[in-house]
């Protein structure tokens, strides 16, 4: 991710949900613009209230702009031991940043 949009993805989240939206909005307009979209998908939305974080998110989702909603439910023992596997398979080796410092060659 360069560095400006880091920046303004950083700016986005100190805004309000309605904020947030807006943002979103102006987003997906652009993104539309430089495709060639023609069709604007309809938008589910409440215009007495704006929308709640769970609720922007969940239509984020539902417009295939998410792949999945974050859950925050602690994994199954499945899962942790997939992670342990893969963690014992893919271990050794250098940490990362020694790999970057090296990178980076002398001053």
């Amino acid at each position: 991710m360069n560095e400006q949009l880091r920046r303004a993805f950083e700016a986005a989240q100190q805004l309000s949900d309605i904020d947030q939206c807006a943002v979103a909005a102006c987003i997906m307009e652009r993104i539309r613009e430089i495709k060639g979209i023609e069709e604007e998908p309809e938008l589910i939305v409440d215009q007495s209230r704006p929308l709640s974080r769970q609720e922007f998110i969940e239509q984020l989702y539902r417009e295939g702009t998410i792949l999945n909603i974050p859950t925050r439910k602690p994994l199954t023992e499945e899962e942790e031991t997939e992670r342990a596997r893969l963690s014992q398979a893919l271990e050794g080796g250098k940490p990362l940043s020694e790999i970057v410092i090296e990178g980076r060659g002398p001053y």
